[in-house]
């Protein structure tokens, strides 16, 4: 899907916040790595209309580097309260990271 702008990316941070398996996530990680771009998985925890109170939470794992570079962009939408080091989950390495 992306294939056609991957030029256009290099350098650039990526933030996936459709669902998918946490196998999708680890490969889009990858495909976005060997591509330069930075990429963050996330999760939306809310209904459409909630999206832009800081009442609602959103998670994101991935890059700490992205995260906090894109963090008050991320804020926009929701409480970016949550980060793992790496997509997919992994409960030994998720910190809160608002609040």
């Amino acid at each position: 899907m992306l294939e056609p702008v991957t030029g256009s990316l290099e350098g650039r941070h990526l933030v996936n916040l459709t669902s998918g398996s946490p196998e999708q996530a680890r490969e889009m990680d990858a495909w976005a790595r060997s591509h330069g771009v930075g990429y963050l998985d996330g999760a939306i925890m809310t209904t459409p209309p909630g999206v832009g109170s800081q009442d609602m939470m959103f998670l994101y794992s991935g890059s700490e580097e992205v995260f906090q570079a894109r963090r008050e962009v991320l804020s926009v939408l929701g409480d970016p309260c949550t980060w793992a080091r790496t997509p997919a989950w992994p409960r030994s390495t998720t910190r809160r990271c608002s609040g």
